[in-house]
């Protein structure tokens, strides 16, 4: 929330980042926690932006910031086990690790993906979840 400690406001940095690189600034992305189980930047609106919150992929696409979307499998956790629900909004996809791939990069302002593999056969598997696309 806005009012947390720990909190950061992406039209704060890129002020910040104008003042310092002018603009011409690199600041041009973000990268954080998107999935199926850690949906919060696309859905609560935690980002203050004019006189209104939003939710941060909004924010992000509003300042121009492309989102760079991590841990979208949640370290395995999300490669088995998804609800049928899940299923029927990804019917091209064969595997629940395609599916929770393909979340994360469905949403609008996610830019490009990030998914550790340690196995071929998963390189294969999660390259599969975007030939239809």
């Amino acid at each position: 929330p806005p009012d947390h400690k720990q909190h950061l406001s992406l039209a704060d940095l890129v002020t910040i980042a104008r003042e310092v690189g002018g603009t011409t600034h690199h600041f041009r992305a973000v990268q954080l926690p998107v999935s199926l189980a850690m949906p919060e930047a696309a859905r609560l609106p935690t980002q203050p932006l004019g006189r209104k919150l939003v939710s941060l992929l909004e924010a992000a696409d509003a300042l121009g910031l492309g989102v760079v979307a991590s841990a979208p499998l949640m370290q395995g956790r999300l490669t088995e086990g998804l609800p049928e629900e899940v299923h029927a909004l990804f019917p091209a996809c064969t595997t629940d690790a395609q599916r929770a791939l393909r979340f994360a990069s469905s949403l609008p302002g996610v830019a490009t993906v990030l998914a550790g593999m340690r196995q071929r056969e998963h390189v294969a598997e999660n390259l599969a979840a975007w030939q239809d696309a």
